[in-house]
């Protein structure tokens, strides 16, 4: 159940635990890629062969726990650094 008291059907926790551990995986992916040095989301997503539109969301994550930030800016796009 949730915290309400709901019951949960298990197709719906199974998707739901499947989605969490998929962000956690990928947040972990870009998070090892930029320990490298700094990346611009186009980079970051053509490396991993994904949409930078989805990489974009993961950054904003990221920055949320702090574990990257903006290193510079190169012609406006900026580079993002783990911290």
């Amino acid at each position: 159940g949730n915290v309400y008291g709901d019951k949960v059907a298990q197709d719906e926790f199974t998707k739901a635990m499947d989605d969490a551990v998929e962000t956690e995986f990928q947040i972990h992916r870009i998070h090892i890629i930029l320990q490298d040095g700094p990346r611009s989301v186009k980079d970051v997503a053509k490396q991993l062969g994904m949409q930078a539109r989805t990489v974009l969301g993961y950054m904003v994550a990221l920055r949320q726990r702090g574990w990257v930030d903006v290193k510079e800016a190169v012609e406006g796009t900026p580079l993002y650094a783990a911290q």
